[in-house]
């Protein structure tokens, strides 16, 4: 299934678009809603839409100057721009999330443990 995104009720598409990093920016958070599960950006979850990221990306094992670079070049703040953007990706509550996050921990310690 391909991956849909509309963004036909973000205010201020054009002036965001401005912004010479946004097409970069813009395709990272359209692909990471599915990772982090929330295919519909608002004010509100913003937030929980960020923390998610950054969760993903140290499970991933990015390093802490890696998370902190990520976390100046795509804001909170960035996020809450895009409020009204969506797209066709599942959904996942925090406790779901939560748990794949663990177990794909679960996995990376497993394979260090079993050499590979």
């Amino acid at each position: 299934m391909s991956l849909n995104w509309d963004a036909t009720n973000v205010e201020n598409w054009d002036v965001l678009r401005a912004d010479d990093e946004f097409n970069g920016k813009l395709e990272i958070v359209i692909f990471d809603t599915m990772n982090v599960g929330i295919p519909r950006i608002t004010k509100n979850n913003a937030g929980e839409f960020h923390r998610r990221q950054l969760m993903a990306r140290a499970a991933l094992g990015n390093s802490f100057k890696e998370l902190k670079d990520f976390n100046e070049w795509i804001t909170e703040a960035f996020i809450a721009s895009l409020a009204g953007l969506s797209t066709n990706a599942s959904e996942k509550t925090i406790t779901k999330f939560n748990k794949d996050l663990l177990g794909n921990i679960e996995s990376r310690i497993y394979g260090i443990r079993k050499g590979y």
